[in-house]
């Protein structure tokens, strides 16, 4: 349903006759589908979102297997400038909880770096870990480092979005983690 009162009674006749967007101009109906979208509680522009001059691949991602709770985590990847002119890439890092035994996001960005690549260059882009990064703050308040698996996601946008929201000119890759040993807190 639009967020534009004035339109309402229009927009209604014609959502009832099921062709909500008939007979309006492209841009009306570009801004009515986007209303649609936030209402629904899509993102219109997520973070990551957004239009390169460029092409980005991302190759080599290295994650460990496992690690301890509490330890610092290396993760890299390589990045490839696949396109025909220099430009910046801002490569993510998202971290999923998949065992967490209280309510966390579904993907939390715990790092972020802007590099700028020629044309066919390639360079490995190195982020840490720490427990906090890992962390959650359970029921109790407190914050914890906790065992379990977790995926690792890094790449020009956001993991797990489709349409409009998916950036074109670059991806994702993701890879398992799983932390070992006993819970440990983290210094608020």
């Amino acid at each position: 349903m639009p967020r534009l009162e004035a339109r309402l009674d229009e927009w209604a006749e014609r959502a009832a006759a099921g062709a909500p967007h008939a007979g309006l101009e492209p841009v009306a109906c570009a801004l009515l589908e986007a209303a649609e979208r936030a209402a629904a509680g899509a993102p219109l522009y997520p973070f990551g979102h957004g239009l390169s001059y460029s092409r980005f691949a991302y190759a080599k991602l290295v994650v460990p297997k496992k690690a301890a709770v509490g330890a610092p985590v290396v993760v890299a990847v390589e990045v490839h400038n696949a396109g025909a002119v220099a430009s910046d890439e801002v490569v993510q890092l998202y971290v999923t909880d998949a065992e967490a035994s209280a309510p966390v996001p579904l993907r939390a960005l715990k790092g972020f770096q802007r590099v700028s690549l020629k044309p066919g260059e390639k360079r490995v882009v190195r982020f840490t870990l720490d427990e906090r990064a890992l962390s959650l703050v359970g029921p109790d308040g407190q914050r914890v480092v906790e065992p379990g698996r977790f995926t690792i996601a890094v790449g020009g946008k956001q993991p797990g979005l489709k349409g409009t929201a998916d950036a074109a000119t670059t991806m994702v890759l993701s890879a398992e983690l799983e932390l070992t040993g006993a819970a440990k807190a983290v210094a608020p």
